[in-house]
């Protein structure tokens, strides 16, 4: 058996490592505890420690330093699976330096007691609802409260693609809904699902931060996104997007599902391919100048404490990848192929993979 500590993560520990000793029970505990030291490695009470004050400065990592007496508000908004505790973080950091602000979460505000400065707001995930539509535009009225003497903290985490729904018209939310859940069990890629997204939205694919732009504006991200592309991070509310209507209209095709999609999505996109309505913000927008689009920790930073773990144990420990992406079905092949080719050779060996997998759904299963 093992710790209390040990298991606070991985909640049936024991189950999945089994009960009888041996080699086998060994191995199974030293991934499990990796995985853990990982999973602690990109949770906010570690990663936001990157955010400090020195005196009046707030300072971010070696990224990016600001005079907090250059404001006249501090306004923390925020939205994804980690936004509270990121938002607590900050509470505590900056105290009744905080003007106000606003979270949306998948918790629903009556579980979470935290929060003393900021408003919580419920959403949904990963299909969105109508606490999203309603989350977004308080979002988005934020853009109407900003002067050039206003700072904006924005914390970002993963989810906020689907807790953030604010289609554009003709497209409604019931359409936005059905669309979503098309690509989940199509087995698009997020990129390729958030291409899409964007273009039916009026705040991801940074049009957030284009109604921010009086604000300086700064962005932290804890990112699930394999390879930190920031406009794909949440769809990048607060980021150009380099994507087109053009790529939403190919992905839609690519995963045959242009036919399937409701009549308002397929308006949306051909208007947008015959210039009748805007494309999204692009890089070079002079209204991305004041704002600071930062990644605080991702799949690297779980990867190395997974590793680090590992070799603690005496293990020779190998990050093969943080780029991995696919069907999780034949990676599970592929893996199970390195794993193998180990087993041949002497000593302690781990192999660690960071990405994410793609589920092609078939029948019932919900991906």
């Amino acid at each position: 058996m093992i710790e209390a500590e040990a298991i606070e993560l991985i909640k049936n520990f024991d189950d999945l490592v089994g009960m009888r000793s041996g080699k086998l029970s060994d191995l199974r505990a030293d991934v499990l505890r990796a995985s853990e030291a990982g999973i602690r490695a990109v949770m906010p009470g570690n990663f936001m420690k990157k955010v400090r004050l020195e005196g009046d400065r707030l300072v971010i990592g070696d990224e990016l330093k600001l005079d907090l007496r250059d404001y006249d508000q501090i306004i923390v908004l925020g939205s994804g699976k980690a936004s509270i505790a990121m938002a607590e973080y900050m509470e505590g950091l900056l105290g009744d330096r905080i003007s106000e602000g606003l979270i949306v979460s998948s918790v629903n505000p009556c579980e979470c007691k935290t929060l003393r400065r900021l408003d919580l707001v419920p959403s949904s995930h990963p299909i969105p609802s109508e606490l999203g539509l309603e989350a977004s535009e308080m979002l988005m009225e934020y853009g109407e409260r900003v002067s050039e003497r206003s700072l904006v903290i924005f914390l970002l985490s993963g989810g906020t693609s689907a807790m953030l729904p604010l289609p554009a018209p003709p497209v409604t939310l019931k359409d936005k809904i059905a669309t979503t859940k098309l690509l989940l069990e199509s087995g698009a890629t997020i990129d390729e699902i958030n291409a899409v997204r964007k273009h039916l939205s009026l705040i991801k694919g940074g049009w957030l931060g284009k109604r921010l732009s009086k604000a300086r504006v700064v962005t932290l991200i804890l990112s699930d996104v394999v390879g930190n592309k920031l406009e794909c991070i949440g769809s990048g509310p607060t980021v150009p997007d380099p994507t087109t209507f053009e790529d939403a209209y190919e992905i839609l095709k690519k995963y045959e599902l242009w036919d399937r999609v409701p009549e308002s999505v397929r308006r949306r996109i051909l208007d947008g391919l015959e210039g009748r309505v805007e494309e999204t913000p692009k890089p070079g927008d002079p209204a991305f100048k004041r704002i600071s689009n930062i990644i605080i920790a991702d799949i690297g930073d779980a990867c190395w404490a997974a590793a680090e773990y590992l070799e603690s144990r005496g293990y020779e420990c190998t990050i093969l990848t943080r780029f991995a992406e696919g069907e999780a079905s034949e990676v599970g092949v592929f893996m199970a192929g390195i794993l193998r080719e180990l087993s041949k050779r002497k000593g302690r060996r781990a192999v660690i993979c960071g990405g994410e997998y793609t589920v092609t759904v078939r029948g019932g299963g919900i991906g």
